[in-house]
């Protein structure tokens, strides 16, 4: 069966993964091949984002909650601690993660080269901004949830019509994080993903919102 999975990977690989149906379908094969060799050994960010492609909203402690304690890691940092280096650092990790999804490319890349199979999908800046592109689609609106100290959950959204020319990342982006508690009476974090008039460089920040 490992094998048949394989084939099918190898097959879509030579072509662009480019649309929501192609994404769905290689994130639907990459889940056989984790589930073959256990899911509780799966690199948790492809765990996650292989079963969100199937599911709108994900609640499940073991698929989102090492996610989403990044955020709350941070925002608990922003509210109660004074700033120092390593928040900040934590800080900028996290604005990365959710602006490049790297360790997502990191982990598909390892896992389809650990098969023999191609991860120029991974390593190709232009081909992954077209995957990125196509899977933020089959996500948006989606919603992840945990129980945690300050997030409640997490939606994803992008920006219809805005694009960068950088390849890295081709379009704009907002994760609306519901608090579980009001800060100073703000109920929400967005955590924005938006670009200089030249749609060049990416700034990102946060903000409090109603």
């Amino acid at each position: 069966m490992k094998d048949a999975i394989v084939e099918k990977l190898k097959r879509e690989l030579d072509g662009q993964i480019d649309t929501e149906p192609k994404v769905v379908y290689l994130l639907c094969e990459v889940r056989k091949l984790l589930e073959k060799d256990g899911f509780d050994r799966a690199p948790k960010n492809l765990k996650m984002f292989c079963h969100w492609a199937l599911h709108v909203d994900l609640s499940a402690p073991g698929t989102t909650k090492h996610f989403l304690q990044r955020i709350d890691e941070v925002l608990t940092n922003l509210f109660e601690n004074p700033t120092t280096g390593e928040t900040i650092g934590l800080e900028n990790a996290l604005f990365n993660e959710l602006t490049y999804f790297d360790a997502f490319r990191s982990e598909l890349g390892e896992t389809l080269q650990r098969y023999g199979l191609s991860k120029d999908l991974c390593d190709n800046n232009v081909k992954w901004a077209n995957f990125l592109f196509a899977s933020t689609r089959v996500i948006e609106d989606g919603t992840l949830a945990a129980t945690l100290q300050w997030v409640d959950s997490v939606r994803f959204t992008i920006e219809e019509g805005v694009r960068f020319k950088d390849a890295h990342l081709p379009f704009e982006m907002i994760w609306v994080v519901a608090l579980k508690q009001p800060y100073k009476e703000f109920s929400k974090v967005e955590v924005s993903v938006s670009g200089t008039d030249d749609r060049r460089m990416v700034a990102s920040g946060f903000g409090l919102r109603n």
